[in-house]
């Protein structure tokens, strides 16, 4: 490799490093400034009530979000009518189970009441205790846990940082947004985008590559370079986004909307098996909707139909040669694939099962008979029931 090369591989190698540097630095001073945690409020619906006399009544405010850090607020407050400060104090339980009492500050009004926070350690329970009597036409409005107010300092700084690393590096999880620009950390900020990081380190390093560069690189040499940044850090943050993916689907497999879509996929794997591959039509039917439509796309590129919910709608559908998949149980339908017939009300198929389970049954339609003609074989319960 030539030496001028080298150096100029060098030098944007430093760029890159340098962008990535103050794309923190940015960022961080942001979060310090705009505030790294969000207020969180309780609503007069969320209190209950522990203990009630004339004179004393003790509430329980609930829910307590989980992982709450009292370091990071400074006051707890009441907003409301009539309020009377030297009657509240706040009960705080940490999570090691150490309690603490506040008590409203000088400041207080009769519309805003103001506790003092100064705790450390992780916030378990809260109660609200109002001594004496009410006063008539008193009410609570809400109550509020409310952060330090946001100032750039070392200390804010530091904590951006350590923000910015959360939110980049932890599982999001799905929701409405694409996982590029849903943010982490304990506030919800666009600041801390993993998106937003790409784009302003890229424009960084290439103001940086430019500065470094421009006397004796090449504008082709500048090109490839910004082509193989972008490159770079798009790659960056689109692997974030497929390790949240697949983080996602390894989680949700185990619920039970995802858990039965699995079971209806594996349904489909078998049934695409035992059809030909000339198989012209292929009919559903199931008690649930969803199971229909989910098989109708799991077995494209099939012809397959999933509008009918009985075999009596579907039976004018129906000639010699269909597939018809049955999920079973079926309310009102006789499957007896022993003496291969199938019969509903007044109409009866003759088939060839090609698959038979207790939940499932695929069949190839030999002929349909839509009278009043009895089947060959009245059925015993057990020819093809479900079975636990």
């Amino acid at each position: 490799m030539p030496k001028s090369t080298l150096h100029t591989v060098i030098l944007f190698a430093l760029s890159v490093l340098l962008g990535f540097f103050f794309t923190q630095a940015i960022l961080a001073s942001a979060l310090s400034l705009r505030g790294l945690h969000s207020s969180i409020q309780w609503q007069p619906n969320q209190l209950n009530t522990l203990h009630k006399k004339t004179d004393l009544l003790i509430l329980d405010i609930k829910p307590i979000p989980p992982d709450i850090q009292l370091e990071h607020y400074n006051r707890l407050s009441i907003r409301g009518a009539r309020l009377d400060p030297t009657q509240m104090s706040f009960k705080i339980t940490q999570l090691n189970g150490i309690t603490q009492e506040l008590n409203a500050s000088t400041d207080s009004t009769t519309e805003h009441v103001i506790f003092p926070l100064a705790s450390t350690g992780t916030l378990h329970a809260l109660q609200l205790t109002l001594h004496g009597e009410r006063h008539e036409g008193s009410s609570i409005l809400h109550i509020d846990l409310e952060p330090h107010p946001a100032s750039f300092s070392l200390a804010n700084l530091h904590a951006g940082y350590k923000a910015l690393w959360q939110a980049w590096l932890s599982r999001e999880g799905l929701n409405v947004y694409s996982a590029h620009f849903v943010v982490g950390g304990e506030k919800a900020s666009y600041i801390s985008s993993p998106s937003l990081a790409g784009v302003l380190w890229l424009v960084l390093s290439v103001l940086f590559g430019w500065v470094l560069t421009r006397r004796h690189a090449t504008v082709e040499v500048q090109l490839t370079a910004l082509a193989l940044l972008i490159l770079l850090i798009w790659s960056l943050v689109d692997l974030r986004w497929q390790r949240d993916l697949w983080l996602e689907h390894s989680k949700s497999i185990d619920t039970s909307a995802s858990a039965a879509t699995h079971a209806i996929d594996l349904q489909a794997e078998r049934i695409q098996r035992v059809l030909p591959k000339e198989t012209q039509r292929v009919f559903i039917l199931s008690a649930k909707p969803f199971d229909r439509l989910r098989l109708r796309y799991a077995l494209l590129p099939h012809n397959s139909h999933a509008e009918a919910g009985t075999l009596e709608q579907l039976s004018p559908q129906l000639h010699r040669d269909d597939h018809l998949v049955l999920v079973l149980p079926l309310p009102g339908i006789n499957t007896n694939l022993a003496h291969n017939q199938i019969y509903a009300g007044t109409t009866t198929l003759e088939v060839k099962a090609l698959l038979a389970e207790a939940r499932l049954a695929v069949v190839k339609v030999l002929a349909v008979n839509p009278n009043n003609a009895k089947p060959s074989h009245i059925p015993r319960p057990t020819d093809l029931e479900p079975r636990p």
